[in-house]
Formats: structure tokens, C-alpha cells, sequence
């Protein structure tokens, strides 16, 4: 058995330490990661980086993603034959990076990959996605985001991401590579409530997303560096703990966020925020309205990257799902998380590994990996009738709120809403035994009023103009 589909869409691990020690890592820390980089950089020395995408991806590779713990630390690997690998892979046209941007020697790497690729680029169109890791002013990121010896990284990042705009603007970049930068804040919901609860808190924390723009426009940069504040708006921490109290606390959220978007229509309280913008997964709703009437259940319009086109290499050969678990087969990194989990998530991670990463050169192997995961993108119905009938059960037993009882049209509009927000297949699998039903902690995240919120505020903000 050989599987057939062309694989245009690529990961590759570049590291498993990291130089911070953020409250909610899913990545445990012990000294296996130290033992896993040596194996990585064996690779990257003997083989070549080029030489170990050519064995894993075909030659019409169009986009590559870079992960690890903190993804700058080894990238000199890559920049030193990121020539080779856009010569090879002549259709490659995007590659993402996401770093904590604590290091400066890290960010400097970044750079030399942006001029690198600037000075080796063909005609074709290319774009680097760079995404900056902060959760907020000081006060937060200082306590989520610690270095390992316990200290803030704030300042860090501040300043080498003022670096980083300071030498691109130095660049001649050629009109066909884009360069397009945004913020990842995290927080987990009991955080969240200490920014609802306060109103000058939680405008601080968006005031200081909107003076993060004056690192961009203080120096003079070329059109095709894209910048975005309004990435900056909060996700969850996932997997988390959140109940219904969490729930009705998210709704609580969104409620205030649509107050602030109307409140600055007259105040103008931001700079460069785009605060219309900061509605989480404004865009999912938008695309599930647009879909509700006409699109069946079953759709590729309802699964994640990793039931597209590709897979994730790991070390050694061996291929993944995604990047979530690069460290996920290494022995003492197993023993470490065997110390934390249950019997029964024990089970569920034992069975992961043994089944969903594989050789990438066992052909029997590595086919039934890629027709399990693609079940996930061609069975969705069966993630349709999982949340459907949960969010049922949940009403019924006051774990939801009332209205999924006999509200029809809302049951359905939030089933396929979740299955857009909540679609992280390693998540399920790790929580519930199978990629095809989300945790109850997502399904209670959003059903106790923070869907209708976002419903009322797209609808207020549209009657008014503002969306």
C-alpha cells in the first residue's frame, strides 16, 4: 500500500530546548530535550538540512513551516543553505516562524534568514510569516513568560523585536518577497478574568498592544513588511480546565470587547489597533454564517492543517501529524510525562505514539497514518453529531446554557462554529481517545453564552458599521 497524494505543505522540527519557561508549555522540561537537540544538529551536520527535506517532501513543496521549543536557537543550519533548498524547491513560496524573540543571537539568526532569502530569491513570489510570542504588558508576560531561571522577558522581547525592525528596514527588499509579522498572546481563562474584572487593566492591556506600533513605524519600512497588532487579542490556553463559571467569563469577555470597539468609534482611544478587529474568531463566525445554509457537515472547510496536504518530519525519519508531538517518542521525555498523567491518558498518548508517528520510509506505515488522518477532514459529520448531541446533554444536565435545549438554528450554527475553533487533532486525541470529538472543556468554553455574544456583537457592530 502506497499513499498516493502530493505533499505541498511541510514542517521540520529545528529544536527541542527553550529559553523560557512559560506557565502553560504543554512541552515538559527535563534533560531529554537537551538530548533531542544533539540528535537534531547530528542530522543537520551529516545529512544537511536540504537533504533531509528532498527524502521527506516532493519537489512541488509550497509551504514549510519551522518549529521546536524556541525555533531561533540552531536556525544557522537553515540559513546556511536556504539557497540549495529554494533552488530545489522552485515552487516554495511560504515559510512561518514563530519565536519568543528573548534571545538576541536567536533574533539576529532571524535576520540573517530574511537577507538571505532576499539576496538568493527568483522571480517567484515569496512570503515569511514571523510570529513574536508576547501575552501582554509586563504584568502579565513577566509572570507567564519567565526565562528558566525564573526571571521576566518582557524587556528581551521588546528590544530584539525593535532589532528585527531596525535591520529589515536597512534592507532593499525586492517587490516580490513579503514579509508579514504578528503577535501570539496567550492566556488561560482564570487570567483572563483578572482583565474583566478591571476595567483599567483591561484597557492597558490592548494600549499595550497599540504602542507596539511605534517600534514598526519608527523606522522606515518597505511596503512589503506587513505588520498586525491585532493578533494581539488573547487565545486560551488549550488544553485548560475551563467550566462553566470559565465559560460564562468568556462571554463576559466578548461583551466587553464589543463596549470597547463601540466606546472608541467616539474616543478614538487607539493609534494603530484595529480594535473592530479583536473579536476572537470573528472571521470563524463570518465563515460559518456564510456556510450555514448551503455546505454540507461534511467538509474540508471543517479540518486542520494537519489533515491537508502534509506531514510534519521529525528526527530520525520519522513523520507526524504535526508539530505538537515532535518529542512525543523520545524515551525520556515520555518518562516525564508519564510522571504527570493519568492511567488513562497514559493510554491514550501510548496508543498515539504507537500508531500516528511513523517511519516516513515504511510505505505501509506511513499510508495508514496519512487515511487516518485524513478521516478527520472526510468524516466530519462525525464531529458534527459528537458536539451536536453534547451540547444537548450539556443543556440538559445545566452544563450549557438553556437554549440548546430547543433553539435548533443556534445548536447547529455553534456545533459547526466549534468545529472550526476547536479543531486541534492531537488535542482531541489526547484528551478523548479519538480525533473525531473535541474535550467538553470547548464545547462548555463556548456554550454559555459567549457564542451568543459573539453573534449579538457581530450583528450590533455590523448594524452600526463598525464590521
Amino acid at each position: 500500500m502506497e499513499y498516493k497524494e502530493e505533499k505541498v505543505a511541510g514542517s521540520m522540527m529545528v529544536s527541542a530546548t527553550c529559553n523560557l519557561n512559560c506557565e502553560y508549555c504543554y512541552i515538559g522540561k527535563n534533560d531529554s530535550l537537551g538530548s533531542i537537540d544533539k540528535e537534531i544538529i547530528k542530522e543537520f551536520e551529516e545529512k544537511g538540512v536540504t537533504n533531509l527535506l528532498k527524502d521527506a517532501y516532493d519537489k512541488g513543496l509550497e509551504r514549510l513551516g519551522l518549529w521546536g521549543s524556541e525555533t531561533t536557537l540552531y536556525l544557522e543550519y537553515f540559513n546556511d543553505e536556504i539557497f540549495k533548498i529554494l533552488e530545489y524547491f522552485d515552487k516554495l513560496g511560504h515559510i512561518f516562524i514563530s519565536s519568543n524573540f528573548y534571545d538576541k543571537k536567536g533574533v539576529q539568526k532571524l535576520v540573517n534568514l530574511i537577507s538571505e532569502i532576499n539576496s538568493n530569491l527568483d522571480d517567484r513570489s515569496f512570503e515569511i510569516r514571523v510570529q513574536t510570542s508576547i501575552d501582554g504588558d509586563p504584568r502579565i508576560n513577566d509572570e507567564t513568560r519567565k526565562t528558566l531561571s525564573g526571571k521576566g522577558s518582557t524587556d528581551n522581547i521588546l528590544e530584539n523585536l525593535e532589532f528585527l525592525v531596525k535591520e529589515v528596514s536597512k534592507m532593499n527588499l525586492k517587490d516580490n518577497f513579503v514579509i508579514k509579522h504578528s503577535f501570539k498572546s496567550t492566556l488561560n481563562i482564570y487570567r483572563m478574568k483578572t482583565l474583566v474584572n478591571n476595567d483599567e487593566y483591561f484597557l492597558n492591556y490592548f494600549r499595550f498592544f497599540d504602542s507596539l506600533g511605534d517600534i514598526f513605524t519608527s523606522f522606515n519600512l518597505p511596503d512589503n513588511f506587513k505588520w498586525s497588532l491585532e493578533s494581539g487579542h488573547p487565545t486560551l490556553v488549550s488544553p485548560g480546565n475551563s467550566d462553566v463559571e470559565g465559560g460564562k467569563l468568556y462571554a463576559l469577555y466578548i461583551k466587553k470587547i464589543r463596549e470597547l470597539i463601540i466606546k472608541n468609534e467616539d474616543e478614538n482611544t487607539f493609534k494603530y489597533l484595529k480594535i473592530e478587529f479583536l473579536l476572537p474568531y470573528i472571521g470563524r463566525l463570518k465563515e460559518v454564517e456564510k456556510e450555514f445554509v448551503i455546505s454540507r457537515e461534511q467538509n474540508r472547510a471543517f479540518a486542520c492543517s494537519a489533515s491537508g496536504r502534509g506531514y510534519s518530519l521529525g528526527v530520525n525519519g520519522e513523520s507526524h501529524l504535526c508539530h505538537r508531538t515532535y518529542l512525543h517518542n523520545h524515551k525520556n521525555y515520555k518518562d516525564l510525562l508519564a510522571q504527570t498523567m493519568s492511567s488513562y491518558k497514559q493510554g491514550r498518548y501510548e496508543r498515539f505514539v504507537d500508531y500516528f508517528i511513523v517511519d516516513k520510509d515504511n510505505s505501509e506505515e506511513f499510508a495508514r497514518q496519512m487515511y487516518g488522518i485524513n478521516s478527520y477532514r472526510d468524516f466530519a459529520q462525525l464531529r458534527f453529531n459528537n458536539i451536536y448531541s453534547n451540547l444537548k446533554i450539556l443543556a440538559m444536565s445545566g452544563q450549557a446554557h438553556y437554549k440548546y435545549l430547543d433553539d435548533e438554528e443556534l445548536s447547529k450554527l455553534t456545533t459547526k462554529f466549534l468545529m472550526k475553533v476547536a479543531n486541534c487533532v492531537v488535542e482531541n486525541f489526547m484528551e478523548t481517545g479519538t480525533f473525531h470529538a473535541i474535550p467538553m472543556q470547548q464545547i462548555k468554553i463556548w456554550a454559555n453564552g459567549a457564542v451568543q455574544e459573539l453573534i449579538e456583537s457581530y450583528n450590533e457592530l455590523k448594524d452600526r458599521g463598525i464590521l
